[in-house]
């Protein structure tokens, strides 16, 4: 968010600039002052107007500079984050925890017997499951933490500051959520989460294996339950 918002300062900058240099232009023109010298009139319409084409320039290219990064780091089914700008997220929260020794938590879930929804109902309704229960969950996690599809039906959540108890509780809760859910086309939907904290020393794909090995766990358990390693 700091970086979409220097990125905005930037661009409302020079746009000022650009709109005050051709303000001055206008004044000038009016004012007539550059008359008496033809050549110095020609050339600083010339250089206004090529200022304003490159500052409109910069500003579209920042635009949709911005607009390819952000759609290249969402799934477009659900619109929250994608594997890709979870992977980066989840270093860079790593590096953080390192240095202040703060506590992290992951927790993966895989809706149970998805492959049975679309299978009955169509892939259109396990495509409205995704998205229903996506924008479920993030609703019921806090703004700090960071929510992921990885493929398929499985999500990360990535909870900073949280230790392994809280992040049970937050599991459950998310768990609850989905439960309490009405599908209209695909009946009662629930999930299996695994839970895992990080440890001094892990690394980014040992801390995906804990807990990739606790959501087995919690399927081979019945499903529909919490498990924690």
């Amino acid at each position: 968010m700091p970086g979409l918002l220097t990125k905005a300062k930037t661009y409302l900058l020079l746009g000022s600039l650009f709109i005050a240099l051709v303000g001055i232009g206008i004044y000038l023109e009016l004012t007539n002052r550059l008359d008496g010298v033809p050549w110095l009139h020609a050339a600083a319409i010339v250089m206004l107007n090529l200022l304003l084409l490159l500052g409109c320039f910069i500003l579209v290219r920042g635009a949709v500079s911005d607009r390819l990064e952000y759609y290249s780091s969402i799934d477009p089914l659900t619109g929250i984050m994608n594997r890709i700008a979870f992977w980066r997220v989840l270093e860079r929260e790593m590096r953080r925890v390192e240095r202040y020794r703060h506590p992290l938590a992951m927790i993966m879930l895989d809706i149970d017997h998805f492959k049975a929804i679309n299978d009955s109902r169509g892939s259109a309704v396990g495509d409205q499951v995704l998205k229903t229960m996506a924008g479920e969950i993030k609703k019921n996690i806090r703004e700090i933490d960071f929510f992921a599809r990885i493929g398929g039906e499985e999500f990360l959540v990535l909870a900073p500051e949280t230790d392994l108890e809280r992040a049970v509780n937050l599991a459950e809760k998310i768990r609850e959520t989905v439960a309490a859910i009405s599908f209209a086309k695909a009946g009662p939907v629930t999930i299996s989460l695994g839970v895992t904290q990080f440890c001094a020393g892990d690394r980014a794909d040992l801390l995906l294996t804990k807990v990739d090995q606790a959501l087995t766990r919690a399927k081979a358990g019945g499903r529909n339950r919490v498990v924690c390693s």
